[in-house]
Protein backbone atom coordinates (compact mmCIF):
# COMPACT_ATOMS: atom_id res chain seq x y z
CA UNK A 1 0.00 0.00 0.00
CA UNK A 2 1.21 3.47 -1.40
CA UNK A 3 0.74 6.57 1.32
CA UNK A 4 1.85 8.99 -1.16
CA UNK A 5 -0.28 11.87 -0.97
CA UNK A 6 -2.90 12.17 -4.05
CA UNK A 7 -2.73 16.17 -5.71
CA UNK A 8 -5.23 17.76 -5.10
CA UNK A 9 -7.43 19.49 -7.38
CA UNK A 10 -8.09 23.18 -6.81
CA UNK A 11 -10.94 24.14 -5.88
CA UNK A 12 -13.59 26.57 -7.66
CA UNK A 13 -14.96 29.91 -6.48
CA UNK A 14 -18.60 29.34 -5.03
CA UNK A 15 -21.13 30.78 -7.28
CA UNK A 16 -22.81 33.52 -5.80
CA UNK A 17 -26.50 32.79 -4.61
CA UNK A 18 -28.18 35.33 -8.00
CA UNK A 19 -25.90 33.46 -10.28
CA UNK A 20 -27.88 30.38 -10.83
CA UNK A 21 -28.68 29.15 -13.79
CA UNK A 22 -31.90 27.06 -14.98
CA UNK A 23 -29.74 24.85 -17.10
CA UNK A 24 -26.10 24.55 -18.03
CA UNK A 25 -24.41 26.68 -20.38
CA UNK A 26 -23.07 25.03 -23.74
CA UNK A 27 -19.49 24.98 -24.60
CA UNK A 28 -20.50 27.84 -27.26
CA UNK A 29 -21.67 30.01 -24.49
CA UNK A 30 -18.37 29.13 -22.14
CA UNK A 31 -16.30 30.03 -25.14
CA UNK A 32 -18.30 33.50 -25.84
CA UNK A 33 -17.98 34.28 -22.08
CA UNK A 34 -13.88 33.94 -22.82
CA UNK A 35 -13.87 36.31 -25.92
CA UNK A 36 -15.89 38.74 -24.32
CA UNK A 37 -13.29 38.45 -21.10
CA UNK A 38 -10.80 39.46 -23.11
CA UNK A 39 -12.78 42.10 -25.16
CA UNK A 40 -16.23 43.67 -25.84
CA UNK A 41 -17.64 42.70 -29.22
CA UNK A 42 -19.73 44.43 -31.48
CA UNK A 43 -23.65 44.34 -31.67
CA UNK A 44 -23.29 42.83 -35.48
CA UNK A 45 -21.52 40.25 -33.99
CA UNK A 46 -24.77 39.02 -31.92
CA UNK A 47 -24.53 34.82 -32.39
CA UNK A 48 -27.46 33.15 -30.68
CA UNK A 49 -24.85 31.95 -28.07
CA UNK A 50 -24.71 35.88 -27.27
CA UNK A 51 -28.42 36.50 -27.02
CA UNK A 52 -28.84 33.36 -24.78
CA UNK A 53 -26.05 34.83 -22.51
CA UNK A 54 -28.28 38.06 -22.28
CA UNK A 55 -31.32 36.51 -21.85
CA UNK A 56 -29.76 35.03 -18.44
CA UNK A 57 -27.92 38.19 -17.43
CA UNK A 58 -24.02 37.38 -17.83
CA UNK A 59 -23.82 39.60 -21.34
CA UNK A 60 -25.41 42.98 -22.00
CA UNK A 61 -25.33 45.86 -24.53
CA UNK A 62 -22.69 48.46 -24.14
CA UNK A 63 -21.50 51.28 -25.62
CA UNK A 64 -17.92 51.21 -27.46
CA UNK A 65 -15.24 52.68 -25.41
CA UNK A 66 -13.56 54.18 -28.76
CA UNK A 67 -16.04 56.17 -29.98
CA UNK A 68 -19.24 55.79 -27.66
CA UNK A 69 -21.53 55.07 -30.95
CA UNK A 70 -20.46 51.94 -31.91
CA UNK A 71 -22.99 49.39 -29.83
CA UNK A 72 -21.12 46.58 -28.22
CA UNK A 73 -22.07 43.44 -26.12
CA UNK A 74 -20.11 42.99 -23.05
CA UNK A 75 -19.46 40.86 -19.39
CA UNK A 76 -22.05 41.81 -16.72
CA UNK A 77 -21.05 41.34 -12.92
CA UNK A 78 -22.82 38.14 -13.40
CA UNK A 79 -21.01 37.03 -16.33
CA UNK A 80 -17.34 38.17 -14.63
CA UNK A 81 -18.37 36.15 -11.53
CA UNK A 82 -19.30 32.71 -13.89
CA UNK A 83 -15.93 32.49 -15.04
CA UNK A 84 -13.84 33.61 -12.18
CA UNK A 85 -16.29 30.64 -10.69
CA UNK A 86 -15.05 28.32 -13.14
CA UNK A 87 -11.81 29.42 -12.81
CA UNK A 88 -10.29 31.46 -15.70
CA UNK A 89 -11.98 34.94 -14.21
Amino acid sequence: MSTAAKPRRPIAAPVPLGLRLRRLLSAHEIATLLLLLQAPAELMAATPDVMALREVGLVQGAESEQDGATPMFALTADGRAMLRALGAG
